[in-house]
């Protein structure tokens, strides 16, 4: 069959939930994660001149089940976090000083379910397009690739692709494989998925030589984790071309040895300037391999 006949048959799904954003800083108007971040990108993608809704099958958002949230997370760090509904500003200041850059309201615990349900919403339609080789992206916050199983960290609390990707291998995908791309290193979810060969990470994240956060011997190319490759990146100023030298010559050569039956991204914004379209380029070329595609922003 030709090709651009099976490009236009595959399906791409979207799915988000503005009650996510009921998640923000009470006590720091200068965040850099604030809900305006997944405003804009709602604004944009529902827009006239997008239309990029118009092109996708829009999902119904859900929460995540407390089981699946279990397939990384320690059941008292669960715990923990779902009493920070019922704190006061001070219990929640002091609650986020036992992490590092985390912070918390009312309403942090129902947007993290949200934010990991939606994640697991795309993951399931995409796998059930079975053959056809489906794609889809979750725009959601809080983040996640920095949460760990017990541990809250860079804004993150439930590790969303971590948890994504243990659901699918118990859904019965043979091998999982997560691109993340960000400025920062995917540590979180190299600690969660280290129990599963058939789980990899590849990391392409700043790192100038281990002086730039979260400044972990973990995150260097040389490393003791078994299912994770880093790519380091140790100058700043990196574009398209040097972002697809780093796809074409490290992702594409692992997929093509892997073979992964789902490919999990975690999309990190930034680290990016201007419209460099990665993300199209990226999941273009993924196509080739005909393997499912879900993106987490």
């Amino acid at each position: 069959m030709d090709e651009r006949v099976n490009a236009v048959n595959r399906k791409v799904f979207f799915i988000s939930d503005s009650a996510m954003n009921t998640h923000k800083c009470g006590w720091d108007d200068e965040h850099i994660e604030v809900p305006e971040r997944l405003e804009k990108v709602l604004t944009y993608l529902k827009g006239e001149q997008s239309n990029v809704l118009g092109e996708c099958e829009v999902l119904q958002s859900s929460s995540a089940k407390l089981d699946d949230i279990r397939l990384v997370h320690d059941a008292n760090y669960i715990e923990t976090l779902s009493k920070t509904r019922h704190m006061n500003s001070e219990e929640l200041e002091s609650y986020c000083s036992g992490f590092e850059d985390v912070y918390a309201n009312e309403h942090t615990y129902k947007a993290c379910l949200l934010s990991t349900g939606c994640a697991l919403e795309a993951m399931r339609a995409v796998i059930a397009e079975r053959d056809r080789f489906a794609s889809a992206f979750a725009a959601i916050r809080p983040p996640g690739h920095h949460a760990s199983r017990n541990m809250a960290c860079g804004f993150c609390f439930f590790n969303n692709v971590a948890i994504c990707a243990k659901k699918a291998r118990q859904m019965g995908m043979r091998r999982v494989l997560i691109v993340d791309w960000d400025v920062h290193a995917a540590q979180g979810t190299q600690y969660c998925i280290e129990d599963d060969p058939n789980i990899k990470l590849i990391s392409i994240h700043r790192y100038e030589y281990g002086k730039f956060w979260p400044q972990l011997p973990e995150s260097a190319i040389q490393h003791s984790y078994a299912n994770t490759v880093n790519m380091t990146l140790n100058k700043t100023g990196f574009g398209d071309a040097e972002y697809i030298s780093f796809m074409s010559h490290l992702v594409v050569p692992i997929i093509s040895d892997f073979q992964p039956s789902l490919i999990l991204v975690s999309c990190g914004f930034d680290a990016s300037l201007g419209t460099i379209c990665i993300c199209t380029f990226m999941c273009t070329m993924l196509a080739r391999f005909k393997c499912r595609i879900m993106c987490c922003l």
